[in-house]
């Protein structure tokens, strides 16, 4: 899915397909694997989001931020860390894309996970995934560098952190209500 920052109708969709995909975890909060080098603007929304998420909405389950980078020489053993400590608890990828042009300064929200960008190998990490989609696919490293505005990069952070937010509330009181074993949709969670 596909969704527009700077709507608030796409920051609804965000937040209900967010807690829709938390039902094949029985609504278990995820663990937040924020991917990406904050010394890189182009690179730096997987990290931005881990901040917010951390300093703004208080969520404890979040690897990587501005000062802890979660980059090529570190993921993969983070993410073993992850699943040998959360073995119940889905984990959520959040990191930075390259699209087509029409994309750029949007979000992909997938039920799956992804395989970064930093990798040549085709092993998929995470249950699903949030990206920050910054710029256009084929772009020469130079080009790729100079053309990210920072300010875009914020604001989609800001947005996926607060959709996220959004979703974990809403999820916890389906959670805690009586028929905590349905969820948006119809959808029975754990199936």
């Amino acid at each position: 899915m596909i969704l527009n920052p700077n709507s608030s109708c796409d920051m609804t969709k965000f937040a209900f397909n967010f807690v829709e995909y938390l039902c094949k975890f029985s609504l278990n909060q995820p663990v937040f694997l924020c991917v990406g080098n904050s010394n890189v603007v182009a690179d730096i929304f997987g990290p931005m989001c881990g901040y917010i998420l951390k300093n703004k909405y208080g969520i404890n389950l979040v690897y990587g931020d501005l000062k802890n980078n979660i980059t090529s020489s570190n993921l993969y053993s983070v993410y073993d860390e992850i699943k040998a400590k959360y073995p119940d608890r889905p984990v959520c990828v959040i990191d930075a894309a390259l699209v087509d042009v029409i994309d750029v300064d949007t979000v992909t929200l997938t039920n799956y996970g992804c395989i970064p960008s930093c990798f040549s190998s085709s092993k998929l990490i995470g249950n699903m995934a949030i990206l920050g989609n910054i710029n256009v696919l084929g772009l020469n490293k130079l080009m790729f560098l100079k053309t990210v505005k920072f300010d875009m990069v914020t604001s989609m952070a800001s947005f996926v952190c607060e959709g996220i937010f959004r979703g974990l509330k809403i999820a916890k009181t389906i959670k805690s209500s009586s028929n905590k074993n349905r969820c948006i949709n119809g959808c029975i969670c754990g199936v």
